[in-house]
């Protein structure tokens, strides 16, 4: 009979080194422990049912988790807190982040927020990267209110999206203001803009050529977030 060689534990496998946000890290193998930590988050939450302000002390607690599974992987002494994972991580990154401490094998993909698009894209002739959200910039976005009039909930989305777009300008064109904002784009330009920001190209190009179907109007730009 041939003899192997068995070898268990989370010791026993490689781990290779990767980075997020200029920081490096050793991909040790998750333990049943963490494992149970993070099924523990999902476990308290109903993920389908989640919508609005309902989804911060989600995304709180699993920050928590994050900043604790790579506080016990990185490479030197960099501080690694709750804080540091909301600026450098996000629902995109999360996934792959898991399945490299699960599997031991490299993602294809960065494991550091980048843009969704190879070139900026433009708001009146000023340029911005379309990074996409960190988890800090989804917790502004799930605090913004659906209830009142429609001026205050589309003052609401201009003053976040002031914010995402202040944070990607690529030119020196200073801060963007909801004033700004206001005065440069049209109501059907809101909703295509912050689902690019938050969801990458799957939204229509705004300047594309749109037929309408015989009988019917040509198709609106998607509206404001959760309206």
């Amino acid at each position: 009979m041939k003899t192997q060689k068995f070898a268990f534990g989370t010791n026993s496998r490689r781990t290779l080194p990767f980075d997020i946000g200029g920081v490096t890290f050793f991909a040790h193998p998750l333990t049943v422990a963490e494992e149970l930590q993070l099924a523990d988050v999902g476990d308290r939450y109903d993920l389908d049912a989640l919508e609005g302000t309902e989804v911060a002390p989600f995304i709180q607690e699993q920050i928590g988790v994050l900043s604790g599974l790579l506080r016990s992987r990185v490479q030197g002494d960099v501080l690694i807190n709750p804080g540091w994972v909301e600026v450098h991580m996000g629902t995109l990154t999360l996934t792959p982040l898991l399945a490299l401490l699960r599997s031991g094998e490299k993602p294809q993909g960065s494991l550091t927020l980048t843009s969704w698009l190879d070139e900026p894209f433009t708001v009146q002739e000023r340029t911005f990267d379309a990074l996409p959200l960190s988890f800090a910039e989804q917790l502004q976005a799930g605090a913004l209110g659906q209830d009142g009039t429609s001026r205050e909930i589309t003052e609401g989305s201009l003053r976040l999206l002031a914010a995402l777009l202040t944070a990607r300008a690529t030119d020196n064109g200073g801060k963007v203001t909801p004033e700004w904002l206001m005065a440069n784009l049209g109501t059907a330009d809101l909703g295509p803009l912050l689902s690019l920001i938050q969801n990458g190209p799957e939204v229509p190009d705004p300047n594309a050529d749109e037929t309408a179907p015989e009988g019917g109007p040509a198709s609106g730009a998607a509206g404001l977030p959760g309206s």
